[in-house]
């Protein structure tokens, strides 16, 4: 799924864990990790549907056991898209988790930009703990994502955001 035709991306909050100055990678695993392989790809395309080059996408999510690096850059970065408005991020299936004593379903952060449009904040939700939703009713559907099997086992997703211009 995609977040809509030509519909805008809904924002979503950022979350506790942002951090600045990350790293331009595209590949956030690490070696010996113990999570399922993801594969995430999409387009950033503005409302008439034409991809917008050189947007930046910064995401940020927790490791195969549910923590941040606060510290480092495990987890975390930031690309650029290509001429055509696509990206590719390979990292971990995400997991749900306890924060504070809350429950936080599988997501990955992002924040993105095109050139000619303003910044959207977002998270991206993943259909891999189906009885998770039930708990918690403020869940954008919108940003859920349905995961297909892939090659070895691992698993990919697609998604689109769509990012009205400025000017």
């Amino acid at each position: 799924p995609t977040s809509g035709d030509d519909d805008e991306t809904n924002e979503y909050e950022e979350g506790p864990f942002c951090a600045p100055n990350t790293p331009e990678k595209t590949d956030f695993r690490v070696p010996g990790h113990r999570g399922r392989d993801l594969l995430l790809r999409g387009r950033v395309l503005d409302t008439a549907g034409g991809g917008l080059a050189g947007a930046v996408l910064d995401f940020w999510q927790a490791n195969e056991d549910g923590a941040y690096d606060n510290v480092g850059y495990s987890y975390r970065g930031h690309q650029y898209t290509r001429p055509d408005g696509s990206y590719e991020l390979r990292t971990v299936v995400p997991v749900p988790y306890t924060f504070a004593g809350l429950w936080r379903f599988p997501h990955i952060h992002v924040k993105v930009q095109g050139p000619p449009t303003r910044l959207l904040t977002t998270q991206l939700f993943f259909d891999n703990d189906p009885n998770g939703y039930a708990r918690n009713v403020n869940i954008d559907r919108s940003l859920l994502t349905a995961m297909r099997s892939g090659p070895g086992g691992s698993a990919e997703v697609t998604f689109d955001f769509v990012l009205p211009r400025t000017r």
